[in-house]
């Protein structure tokens, strides 16, 4: 399958406490279980409605599945909030400035991969502007009872979205 994610990006390896204890390449991270690496996800909040993205084809993990606003690794050296400030202008074109707000970070365990994620909340007004090695679409999404109901059962997602729904978005409704 040809990927545009660079395969030999270096990443930091964590432990259960988010120490880093190593570093291993983007395509051994992908498929072993034991490597914790450090993502962010962003929930953006365009006129108080949700975006969600469709992820591209050349994506390397569930390419055309919906995913979070925007979402990436945390490359060697930066922070979590680095990351998401970084992902929010390279996919969606959007330049922060104001804040992200924190939400949480979990440990999450995938079928092939588990990742260290720090989610935050970026509210605008601004259209993002996609970028297209990244992203084939977007939707904004109003987080009524129907998102819930009648979108969500039907979208196909990627596991961390569902875990982002489940946990951090049900509540708010």
């Amino acid at each position: 399958m040809h990927t545009t994610d660079p395969q030999n990006e270096r990443f930091d390896i964590v432990d259960e406490n988010d120490t880093v204890i190593g570093q291993a390449v983007r395509r051994n991270v992908h498929l072993n279980k034991s490597l914790i690496h450090r993502s962010i996800t962003v929930l953006v909040f365009v006129d108080g409605k949700l975006l969600l993205q469709k992820r591209s084809q050349t994506k390397d993990t569930y390419p055309l599945f919906w995913t979070s606003s925007c979402s990436g690794h945390v490359a060697l050296g930066d922070s979590y909030e680095e990351t998401a400030k970084r992902e929010l202008t390279e996919e969606l074109g959007i330049k922060p400035t104001h804040p992200l707000t924190f939400l949480g970070k979990d440990l999450i365990r995938y079928p092939r991969e588990t990742e260290m994620m720090t989610t935050y909340r970026y509210e605008t007004s601004d259209p993002a502007t996609l970028s297209k090695e990244e992203i084939t679409a977007y939707t904004l999404y109003s987080l009524d009872e129907s998102f819930f109901t009648k979108i969500v059962p039907h979208l196909k997602m990627t596991p961390d979205l569902q875990f982002i729904i489940n946990k951090y978005l049900k509540r708010s409704v």
